[in-house]
């Protein structure tokens, strides 16, 4: 614990006060030499990649979470805990390898290009062990409480207590900063309706539906168009006894078509979550722009034309933001100019015995690069 600002009341004389002032200072250099402690909790997806880069910035991170793994919610289980968001056991990503990747580590080519989500697991162990960030996490440990310190406008400390779930005992901790990565899938959002209690059949949360064993030749009520709601839905649709359903009339429909239209064209939608939804690129380059790592395509054009033309015409991955900037990646360009062939290997399952000449490649570049530019003017002429 540091306690680095005192109030001249508590001295009694000038002596008493040069004395303090003195280690004031002292203490103030050791902290400019000592890296700051950072408490993440939660080991997820975010809390991988935030021990990684308070390391990359010479912090000093202290991770703590509750179960014995790594990986959140995408560390499947066969038996529901409540707090404790559970993917389904079919569950597949829903975003590209390429695009879904931490920005210095791709995903390895052998993966398909949207992952089952033990695939998603490797991963994140593959990046754990990558960049040794294991020794910084502490696991089976609660966070009990967190707040303020006395003195957090000063110091911006934070007193943590913790919870060994293995012995039970507690520990009073400070840092200098937390950074909570413990998502907002962990808790059910469970709706209500009238006289759902006088119901006879069972009802259950997305969170604790694992697979379709013993829902066979049921009549099902699917409520939701979330992911996973639209995943159990699915699945379900195989095995469920097919019910008479009465539709809508094709006008209701068709004002519910518009009114989710109107939604999503002001960017939200009504649901408890998807209102954290962005546009991806825009949102990427603000977060770049802050932080000093948003490509200038402009200088990079002239000083390398083909990874300028690849960034502005190809897919905005991750690998982008590692050009230039702090902790800028030499691998990163790399990354950019093979992405494609990433994606493309895990479909090659039955080689045909011949490749394309490079003769061909280029013909096909140049061409959607000429489609491309003609969409552009069109769009910037006619529909801007």
């Amino acid at each position: 614990m540091r306690y680095n600002i005192v109030k001249s009341n508590f001295y009694n004389d000038e002596t008493d006060m040069l004395t303090v002032q003195r280690e004031t200072s002292e203490n103030r250099c050791k902290n400019i030499l000592s890296p700051k402690r950072i408490a993440v909790i939660g080991v997820g997806a975010s809390g991988l990649t935030a021990i990684k880069c308070c390391l990359d910035e010479g912090l000093e991170p202290v991770c703590f979470e509750r179960t014995d793994h790594i990986g959140g919610l995408w560390y499947y289980t066969d038996s529901a805990v409540d707090g404790q968001a559970c993917v389904m056991k079919s569950t597949v990503i829903n975003t590209s390898k390429e695009m879904m990747c931490y920005s210095d580590f791709p995903i390895p080519k052998e993966y398909p290009i949207f992952m089952h989500n033990s695939y998603v697991l490797k991963y994140f162990n593959l990046y754990c062990k990558n960049f040794g960030l294991k020794k910084y996490i502490k696991f089976k440990t609660m966070v009990v409480s967190l707040r303020k310190r006395p003195d957090f406008a000063s110091s911006g400390q934070w007193d943590i207590q913790i919870r060994n779930r293995d012995s039970g005992e507690k520990q009073d901790l400070v840092f200098d900063a937390v950074m909570i990565c413990t998502g907002h899938h962990a808790e059910k959002n469970m709706p209500t309706f009238p006289s759902l209690d006088k119901f006879k059949g069972k009802v259950i949360h997305s969170n604790n539906y694992k697979d379709s064993r013993g829902y066979e030749d049921k009549r099902i009520v699917v409520v939701g168009i979330g992911n996973s709601c639209g995943d159990a839905a699915v699945e379900l649709s195989r095995v469920a006894s097919q019910g008479d359903v009465k539709l809508p009339t094709s006008q209701e429909m068709w004002d519910d078509i518009h009114f989710k239209s109107d939604a999503m064209a002001k960017r939200y939608v009504k649901s408890q979550r998807h209102t954290i939804q962005v546009d991806y690129v825009d949102y990427m380059d603000e977060i770049a722009e802050i932080g000093g790592n948003k490509p200038d395509l402009y200088a990079l054009l002239k000083k390398d034309p083909k990874l300028a033309l690849r960034c502005f015409f190809g897919a905005c991955t991750p690998y982008q933001y590692r050009l230039m900037g702090p902790n800028s990646w030499t691998g990163a360009r790399e990354a950019i100019m093979t992405q494609w062939d990433r994606t493309c290997y895990p479909l090659k399952t039955r080689p045909l015995g011949f490749e394309i000449e490079k003769s061909q490649l280029k013909f096909f570049f140049i061409y959607f690069l000429f489609i491309a530019m003609f969409a552009f003017i069109v769009h910037y002429l006619f529909m801007s």
